[in-house]
């Protein structure tokens, strides 16, 4: 839990870098063999510029982050106690949401353990598959309709609106932030058409430009599901989990999810499946030729290369994920197939329109492609593909012409779909392209991009819940599936005027046709909610958050009418250092470390938050003796690992904190990186108070220790898996 303290250390941190302090207007840098204070060793340079003035103000003005649209006190207490610090400037923000996912990733994994160990199915009131934006207004809207509700949000990701957060600033969403308010409604024109109810949160107070990066929605969805675990203990998280199958009987669900270590069981009163647009739709012989050759969607080192095909989700979080990512497509063939948003920004990416920050330290200097074989694009002039396009991707014209004469345009449209892929030796691949509307040939590329759509997961989740259905009717396009299976929920929402709207979709799970809902589709996994007459005029498509969640904030509490919340036996799982065999080591060899974007300035803020976190309220046991009664963790930097070592020989070290933090993912990719690039070594020190580390007196610093070389036991990081599941 980020308490006070926590908060305080975070405003202490910024305080020093930041030059609030006359003394500390200049940082000093480590000088090797001696020992620093943590908030001492970064160089001014390594800093955001910030405006002082500016950013003490917006510290100490409460007066203007009370929220815009209804939220509960809770929620609103938690916009307070955040808002000011997420406004200072785009690293404290960026810092202050990884903790957030650091915080979920070790909360999903603590109950994964619980749940693996005990015998008994684990009862939920609602349970929620999807994680992004109809996930996260669910479970909130769930939450303040009653706070004591005991609910489950599972994701087959390891975060928040994952395509969006994985995404950051490389590209700008297409719908406009605008002003909020009760006397606002979110239509165009008229209010916030990123609004999302019940958030503390909104995109609209991370960002104020008129489009938004990805960055700014996926952090709103982070911060949205972090405040709702942390002011209610009775909502759980399960990441990087996949719901096997759902069984209804006797008033209730039930369903097998795996999780990292195997498969649990859950059962639930309500359920609500949010599962977004669903996964990358590849064309079937494109398939095929990928599980033929699986070379294809491989790479062995991932901070220099991309596989060579590669789905719009993978690229974009490769992108985002390296300091350097114009490295991937410099001086390259790219073919790009697609004609959807995902190729507009993927291309729009790659042509340098993209925000500054979508760069990391790549600029004008770093290459860009050789050449992008656009695969279905029929526009074939910057006038035509301008003629009918939103009016932000406009800029995408210009690749299609050249300024010399002798100079080729970087833009190659090709008409004619995706046929098959094939390798090509060792780093190149070919695509086949089908002969309408007239035969081509064959493009060599050294990476496709497959931006082809995306296909609904939905029938196959919820196939145990429908008594008579054909197995053959799987295959149906979804909507015929829905029109047999599922109804329309109908309801009313603050946009609909008081009019009755499609809300959701149920499932027939009593072979009924008006029943009361239980299950519940939500957003655009539901299909084309929004009714036609509720479109006219409208530019933005129907799966737009302002048009959905509205809807998903009506259905969800209509789904829960006469649900009461059951007795959630809230107990907090005691955490214990203690002796548990002199076999156990106390030093560790991390390795499967990738490439990370620091945070200039506040990087060591994220590692000091993380830790302290991890080790509130962790006991020492009395047979553990301590030398100088501190725990003692320490971090020194290898060839392309990280080593961890502490001074409770014998103790389980593995579970209370190694995993722990190899499950927030970031952690030890961010320790790489600063040990490469500040000193060798870095060293936690906590005091133990009655049995307690008293976590308030935490301290850090950097050094050029020397490594002991004891016996380490080697465990991997959780790497950037790129790699397509076919």
């Amino acid at each position: 839990m980020l308490t006070r303290h926590l908060i305080s250390l975070i405003l202490f941190s910024f305080l020093v870098h930041w030059g609030f302090q006359a003394s500390a207007k200049t940082c000093q840098l480590v000088v090797p063999g001696e020992s620093h204070e943590i908030t001492e060793t970064l160089s001014s340079e390594q800093a955001y510029s910030v405006d002082i003035a500016k950013t003490t103000k917006t510290l100490e003005n409460t007066d203007r982050i009370d929220s815009p649209i209804p939220v509960s006190k809770k929620m609103n207490s938690f916009r307070k106690d955040y808002l000011p610090y997420m406004r200072l400037n785009g690293a404290t923000t960026e810092a202050i949401i990884r903790f957030m996912e650091s915080d979920l990733r070790m909360k999903s994994l603590a109950l994964s353990k619980k749940l693996l160990a005990q015998s008994k199915v684990e009862k939920y009131d609602l349970v929620i598959v999807g994680a992004g934006v109809h996930g996260v207004i669910a479970a909130q809207t769930a939450l303040k309709k009653n706070s004591n509700y005991k609910i489950l949000v599972i994701d087959s990701s390891d975060t928040a609106g994952s395509n969006f957060r994985y995404a950051t600033d490389v590209f700008n969403i297409n719908s406009s932030n605008r002003a909020s308010g009760e006397d606002r409604l979110p239509l165009p024109g008229e209010g916030n058409i990123n609004e999302l109810p019940n958030l503390p949160i909104q995109v609209s107070d991370l960002s104020a430009v008129k489009y938004p990066t990805a960055g700014d929605l996926g952090g709103a969805l982070v911060t949205g599901l972090y405040s709702a675990t942390l002011k209610y203990p009775n909502i759980d998280v399960l990441f990087s989990s996949q719901v096997k199958d759902f069984k209804y009987a006797r008033g209730e669900f039930r369903s097998q999810v795996k999780v990292p270590g195997g498969e649990v069981k859950i059962k639930s009163s309500r359920l609500s499946i949010a599962t977004g647009v669903g996964t990358p739709r590849l064309p079937e012989q494109v398939a095929k030729d990928l599980r033929k050759d699986r070379s294809l969607i491989k790479t062995n080192k991932i901070e220099k290369a991309l596989p060579r095909v590669i789905t719009f989700e993978n690229f974009i979080r490769a992108l985002s994920q390296s300091s350097d990512p114009k490295k991937y497509i410099a001086d390259k063939n790219i073919s790009v197939v697609g004609v959807g948003d995902s190729a507009n920004v993927t291309i729009e990416f790659m042509l340098g329109y993209a925000v500054d920050n979508a760069y990391g330290i790549s600029n004008a200097q770093t290459l860009g492609p050789k050449n992008i074989y656009w695969i279905g694009q029929d526009r074939e002039s910057c006038e035509e593909f301008i003629e009918d396009i939103r009016s932000r991707y406009a800029p995408i014209g210009t690749g299609f012409r050249s300024s010399s004469e002798n100079v080729e345009a970087i833009i190659k449209p090709i008409s004619n779909r995706l046929a098959s892929v094939k390798a090509k030796g060792k780093k190149k691949v070919i695509a086949t392209l089908e002969e309408e509307p007239f035969p081509i040939d064959d493009i060599e590329s050294d990476v496709i991009v497959l931006a082809t759509g995306y296909e609904s997961q939905v029938a196959k989740l919820i196939q145990g819940l429908i008594p008579d259905l054909d197995e053959s009717d799987l295959n149906l396009p979804i909507n015929e599936f829905y029109e047999k299976y599922t109804s329309f929920q109908m309801g009313t929402t603050k946009v609909s005027d008081g009019q009755d709207t499609r809300i959701g979709r149920v499932v027939k799970v009593n072979r009924a046709t008006n029943q009361k809902p239980m299950a519940v589709i939500n957003g655009p996994a539901a299909g084309k909610l929004p009714q036609d007459d509720e479109l006219v005029g409208i530019v933005q498509n129907s799966v737009s958050i302002f048009n959905n969640a509205p809807r998903t904030e009506a259905s969800t509490k209509q789904l829960l009418k006469g649900v009461k919340a059951g007795k959630a036996k809230n107990k907090v799982e005691e955490r214990v250092l203690k002796y548990h065999s002199p076999l156990i080591r106390s030093q560790f060899e991390v390795s499967n470390l990738s490439d990370v974007r620091t945070l200039p300035g506040v990087n060591d803020v994220y590692l000091k938050a993380v830790l302290s976190n991890l080790l509130t309220g962790v006991k020492v046991a009395d047979d553990l003796v301590l030398e100088g009664n501190n725990l003692e963790i320490n971090f020194y930097n290898g060839k392309n690992k990280v080593y961890l070592d502490t001074n409770l020989k014998g103790a389980n070290v593995q579970e209370i904190i190694v995993d722990p933090l190899l499950a927030t993912r970031d952690f030890f990719n961010m320790m790489s990186e600063i040990l490469t690039l500040v000193s060798r070594s870095f060293n936690v020190s906590v005091p133990v108070v009655n049995g307690q580390l008293d976590v308030e007196n935490l301290r850090v610093e950097y050094t050029n220790r020397a490594r002991k070389n004891n016996p380490a036991k080697k465990v991997e990081n959780a790497k950037l898996d790129l790699e397509l599941k076919l």
